[in-house]
């Protein structure tokens, strides 16, 4: 997977969770409890398909930013203080 195709998988699960609230019609409520047996599955696996495409972008895109945002010098020119042939150790 890459981004492109997680942003995509992300907005087809919100739009599968959000289809049974904008088209009530077409689930209709016929078990027991008056639930729709397939507005519980649109809800679901849309709410289960939107977190796969938001998990994979955290994975990608905003740990390796955090990372480099904790791991960066406070000053930006810090290493270029440093002497021509390295750190000696002394």
């Amino acid at each position: 997977m890459n981004s492109t195709s997680a942003v995509i998988f992300a907005v087809i699960g919100m739009v599968m969770d959000m289809l049974p609230s904008a088209l009530p019609g077409m689930f209709p409520r016929t078990g027991a409890d008056q639930a729709s047996t397939s507005a519980l599955w649109m809800a679901f696996m849309g709410a289960f398909q939107a977190g796969l495409g938001v998990a994979y972008l955290a994975k990608a895109l905003a740990v390796p930013m955090v990372v480099r945002f904790i791991s960066a010098p406070a000053d930006g020119f810090e290493a270029a203080r440093l002497p021509a042939r390295g750190f000696t150790g002394r």
